[in-house]
């Protein structure tokens, strides 16, 4: 979150973008820590769309408090789509 402002709130990419970004195989063995969060911000992030980004204005993050994550539970638990108009 403490970069979510200088982000594009749409990726600047293309589809299949991802394919040439990560090895066709799994590694064998495990990597550092750091290059996984490496690796999550260069390949990952940059095609996410950032929903919580206050230059995204298409849906509200409501989902994001106690009170919203119980609220979205109990309609999913009730089979009631969890929507307000």
């Amino acid at each position: 979150m403490d970069t979510i402002r200088s982000r594009l709130p749409f990726p600047d990419v293309q589809p299949g973008f991802l394919r040439g970004q990560i090895p066709d195989e799994a590694p064998f063995h495990g990597e550092p820590w750091e290059n996984v969060k490496n690796d999550l911000e260069r390949v990952v992030m940059k095609g996410l769309n950032q929903w919580r980004s206050p230059h995204f204005h298409a849906f509200l993050p409501i989902a994001c408090s106690f009170p919203a994550l119980l609220g979205d539970m109990l309609a999913g638990a009730t089979i009631s789509p969890p929507a307000t108009w």
